[in-house]
């Protein structure tokens, strides 16, 4: 059973490619008065100003991120890390220096293999500048579900969602090995000199047909439920720990199949359940966000999907949103009151 799913997802690329997603700029300052107003959280507002410098900055770095997507992203974020930021004085959470300097130096060691932090950041379109508000949401994102999730355990209905829409990763998985030859005949003889007492992997490296796995015995390693032809898969999931199975005929020719170990979901479920914390801990955090303060997008930039919690670069019309900063002949799509709110979040059903 692949048991590594939320530190997958928690990787950079997971973390960079996260922050490509969470991009923004200093959104403590740009939220004052004065300046066009791009959206608000409650009463706080988000600067035009704010979101476009942090556009030009990452441009000025050569990003190859698409222009109008980097102010999606970039937007989407200053209201994340808003809600994130009221969410916290709601709760009484105060994070440190040394909470962000932790999830920085996490950071860092994961984006040692693509030239640092700085770089993957830029390659990703958040220049170095911007860094310490990508830190203070990813640090105030951990710390906030880490409340939600200490005192209630993840409950089996939320595991269940997680492996729905993660199938492979909840998957049963088995480790296998096994001798391809393409004569049944000579696949009976090696199961009775198995039987006898014969070694599998001598066998395997003598007769079989596989080069990615004769030279190791047979060993095919640990697989998920559904990762080999159908016959094949039947059988190796059906057999027991230890057991060889066959002559077991695929396209490939005849194989001979030894379970090594299997893990099933309900064997390790209560592994999972610590496991997927950190995922169940961040869709419990969007719940209470979804339920917190209004949040209101100017139409130029699109609408607000309280699901995604992120922008949408789409006009109440289906049309793609404008980048105000961009020249253009078409007439000005702002009303009066260039915010619109879009009421308070609902929660998920």
């Amino acid at each position: 059973m692949h048991v590594s799913y939320s530190t997958r997802r928690r990787t950079l690329t997971g973390a960079l490619a996260i922050a490509a997603v969470t991009m923004i700029a200093a959104c403590g300052n740009g939220n004052s008065i004065g300046g066009a107003t791009a959206a608000k959280v409650g009463e706080t507002r988000v600067r035009e100003s704010t979101v476009l410098g942090a556009v030009d900055r990452a441009l000025a770095g050569k990003t190859q991120v698409p222009r109008q997507q980097l102010i999606e992203e970039h937007l989407s974020t200053q209201l994340k890390l808003a809600l994130y930021r009221a969410e916290a004085r709601k709760v009484s959470l105060t994070i440190t220096e040394e909470d962000k300097k932790a999830t920085r130096a996490s950071f860092e060691e994961q984006t040692q293999a693509n030239g640092g932090l700085e770089k993957a950041a830029q390659d990703s379109g958040i220049a170095a500048a911007d860094l310490p508000d990508v830190i203070e949401m990813f640090t105030l994102e951990r710390m906030l579900g880490q409340q939600l999730i200490k005192d209630k355990p993840v409950t089996d209905a939320e595991l269940e969602k997680l492996r729905t829409a993660n199938p492979t990763a909840f998957a049963d998985q088995a480790h296998g090995a096994h001798i391809l030859v393409k004569d049944e005949a000579l696949a009976k003889k090696l199961l009775a000199e198995l039987k006898a007492g014969g070694d599998f992997a001598a066998l395997a490296a003598k007769n079989s047909l596989d080069p990615g796995s004769k030279d190791k015995g047979g060993d095919l390693g640990t697989q998920p439920k559904g990762s080999f032809v159908p016959e094949f898969d039947a059988a190796l999931f059906a057999a027991k720990p230890g057991e060889v199975v066959g002559p077991v005929k695929t396209q490939f020719g005849f194989h001979l199949i030894k379970l090594v170990e299997i893990k099933r979901f309900e064997d390790v479920k209560e592994q999972l359940r610590v496991t997927a914390g950190p995922a169940v801990a961040r869709d419990r955090l969007k719940d209470v966000v979804r339920k917190g303060l209004e949040v209101s997008v100017n139409p130029r930039y699109g609408k607000w999907d309280p699901e995604k919690l992120s922008v949408v670069g789409v006009d109440s019309d289906g049309k793609s949103a404008e980048d105000p900063s961009a020249p253009s002949g078409a007439p000005d799509r702002r009303s009066a009151d260039p915010v619109q709110p879009t009421g308070p979040a609902q929660p998920s059903k």
